[in-house]
């Protein structure tokens, strides 16, 4: 057969059939001159066959266009349907290239062949080729090809138009939103999806090949704002995550429509006096405290958390809307809740007015903090007052006068919280005292304050609140209730937390502590210095609280749980993924808007700082006031703790960046 291989000749290169001028074989090659003038080793099983009809090496030169053109006059006229067709019925039989010539022309011409071979190598529906062999699909796989076929041909005739008018949309400067084209909702509705359910698509596809570099996500939300089928107003950052603002219409319908489970409650009547302590913003409120005056200076604490399983049961469309946000949303635009504001502003939320269940824990302490007696049951609330942490912390500071018994109940509370805060920390608790700043935004202006994280009123609610959690942990344990507890090994090495903040011993205590986990086993949590902990009293703001809210109830009421310990360990998988995202979230729109407050107005204003680590070209500073973290480029390599003053000079919230200038160097 190598003998055969001389003179005008095809070949293929993998994809088409070639004609080459073969001059000779040499170690299982053939030395072809091809088309473009020179001469090239093609591996033996390439060539297909030598024509018949033999030329001069000239004549290839000049005229292997004309051999060229003769060959696809005939491959326009190849009908690959219809030999298919003729081939019925032998799909499991392998046709060599001279066999399906036969065929089809009735001869096994050179030119024929030819062409018939670059037809066939250019066909996807009906034959498959394996060099010059080839086998026919069965009609399902042709049909499939060919619908398939069709379905990216009248995709790209979509596109085609679909082109021009996406383009108008991003360029669009009009306040007004644009309307979408019917046959265009289609892909409008791919792109909410790629928001909402991070679902890529033939749109999400197609958008990001027509944008180039900018991420594809942020380009999308940009052209559904400009459409309208995304309202603005919404925080940026929480769009880009998928996480919707609202609540679809089925799901506040049927809020309206919740009514209270019926159970066994002590009524806790208008003369029961009772209060919440929270920001004066805050209409979701999950807890409010009690405290009664007993003989020998005893008091009876009841801390008493809205009972959200009495309106949302396991499974519901509710529930696993819930499920799915997994927490309340805090950022500086705005809260976006779990629950739909009728739950979680209204009948939930323990606010003044009319009875609401709630989930009371009581405790009875003597005067040395230990308690005696402790209890928790269901109840119905009539709330008092609703206090904010500003008005209390005023009167514990004697600078508001309130009425005898609230001035009497906070300062009971408050030296009550001391006392146990101090038993904490005898078991090796830590408290944390860096600076928190409330960021809002009003339009486009923002406000930052700072919380006083350690103010009176704050540290008595987190301190009752910690004392709740566990008194709740504590019955699981004791009663086999399987829940899934908080737990924080003790750190290898102790690096005291400051009394007065500074970034450097804080963050060296920081480092020190080990990560706290949830886990269905009971374990000490040793920053809280808790023998076992777990959360029970946010659960009109975290899914994890009301999971356990539920177990506890079933347990006092000595029901069967509605939870077993591979659903809790399912939730706890799902639960910390999407809480995962959420904090990423809130630091990314807390970061923006802070980097927009320096930028609104701190533009070339001067802050003490502190030199906290060193940076590739520069300095990682924070600032006093907003414990704002950035890098300053500084040539010089400075001491860790080292006190600055730095100029903020310029600002761009998008990038993160703020460029600082180094004013002068404390010594």
């Amino acid at each position: 057969m190598i003998e055969e291989f001389r003179g005008l000749s095809a070949y293929t290169d993998g994809t088409r059939l070639k004609l080459a001028y073969v001059l000779g074989i040499e170690k299982k090659r053939a030395q072809a001159l091809i088309a473009s003038g020179r001469t090239i080793p093609l591996p033996l099983k390439n060539v297909l066959f030598s024509f018949d009809t033999q030329i001069s090496e000239d004549d290839f030169r000049l005229k292997h266009r004309d051999h060229e053109e003769k060959i696809a006059k005939i491959a326009e006229q190849i009908d690959l349907e219809m030999l298919w067709e003729m081939l019925d019925g032998e799909e499991c039989k392998t046709f060599s290239l001279t066999d399906l010539c036969d065929f089809y022309f009735s001869e096994k011409a050179d030119y024929s062949m030819s062409a018939l071979f670059d037809v066939l190598c250019q066909d996807i529906v009906y034959f498959k080729q394996r060099l010059a062999e080839f086998t026919i699909r069965d009609s399902e796989q042709v049909q499939a090809i060919l619908k398939s076929r069709e379905k990216k041909r009248l995709q790209e005739e979509y596109e085609a138009e679909l082109e021009p008018w996406v383009k108008k949309v991003l360029v669009s400067t009009d306040e007004e939103a644009i309307e979408v084209p019917e046959k265009f909702t289609s892909f409008v509705g791919q792109l909410c999806n790629l928001i909402w359910s991070k679902q890529n698509s033939d749109a999400s596809r197609f958008l990001d090949k027509l944008i180039g570099k900018t991420p594809v996500r942020i380009k999308a939300l940009e052209f559904l704002k400009k459409t309208g089928s995304i309202g603005e107003g919404h925080d940026e950052h929480l769009l880009l995550a998928g996480i919707r603002p609202d609540f679809s219409q089925k799901l506040l319908d049927l809020a309206d429509e919740l009514e209270v489970e019926e159970a066994d409650r002590t009524i806790l009547g208008p003369d029961f006096y009772c209060f919440s302590i929270d920001d004066e913003s805050t209409s979701d409120v999950d807890d409010v405290l009690s405290v009664e005056r007993l003989a020998e200076g005893k008091l009876k604490v009841g801390i008493h958390i809205a009972d959200v399983s009495s309106y949302v049961v396991k499974g519901s469309v509710l529930d696993q809307e819930a499920q799915n946000r997994a927490t309340s949303i805090y950022l500086p635009t705005g809260t976006v809740n779990m629950f739909p504001q009728e739950l979680s502003t209204n009948r939930a939320s323990l606010l003044p007015g009319e009875a609401k269940p709630a989930l009371s824990y009581y405790a009875t302490f003597d005067s040395d903090a230990e308690v005696i007696d402790k209890k928790i049951e269901r109840s119905l609330i009539h709330v008092s007052e609703k206090l904010s942490y500003s008005f209390c912390d005023d009167v514990l500071d004697g600078e508001v006068e309130a009425t005898e018994g609230l001035e009497q109940d906070l300062h009971s509370l408050h030296d009550l919280s001391i006392q146990l805060m101090e038993k904490r920390k005898a078991n090796g608790a830590v408290t944390f005292n860096r600076p928190e700043n409330k960021i809002t935004v009003k339009g486009d202006e923002v406000t930052v304050t700072e919380v006083r994280a350690n103010s009176a009123s704050r540290a008595l609610i987190g301190e009752f609140m910690i004392f709740a959690n566990n008194m709740g942990a504590q019955y699981c344990l004791d009663h086999d209730v399987p829940v899934l507890y908080r737990v924080q090994e003790k750190s290898d090495k102790i690096v005291p937390m400051p009394d007065v903040y500074d970034p450097i011993s804080f963050d060296a205590a920081i480092k020190c502590m080990k990560k706290s986990r949830m886990t269905l086993y009971a374990g000490a949590h040793a920053g809280l210095g808790l023998d076992c902990y777990t959360q029970f009293t946010s659960p009109i703001r975290r899914y994890t609280d009301l999971v356990m809210q539920r177990q506890l109830i079933a347990a006092i009421e000595k029901r069967e749980f509605i939870y077993q310990e591979e659903d809790l360990l399912e939730l706890q998988a799902k639960g910390e993924s999407r809480l995962g995202e959420v904090r990423d979230v809130q630091r990314q729109s807390e970061s923006f808007w802070l980097y927009e407050y320096l930028r609104q107005f701190k533009l070339e204003e001067v802050y003490e700082a502190t030199v906290v680590a060193h940076l590739n070209g520069g300095l990682l500073v924070e600032l006093d006031g907003i414990a704002m973290r950035l890098k300053l480029n500084h040539g010089k390599k400075l001491d860790i703790g080292t006190r600055l003053e730095v100029k903020i000079q310029e600002v761009d919230p998008k990038l993160s960046h703020a460029k600082l200038s180094l004013e002068k160097i404390f010594e």
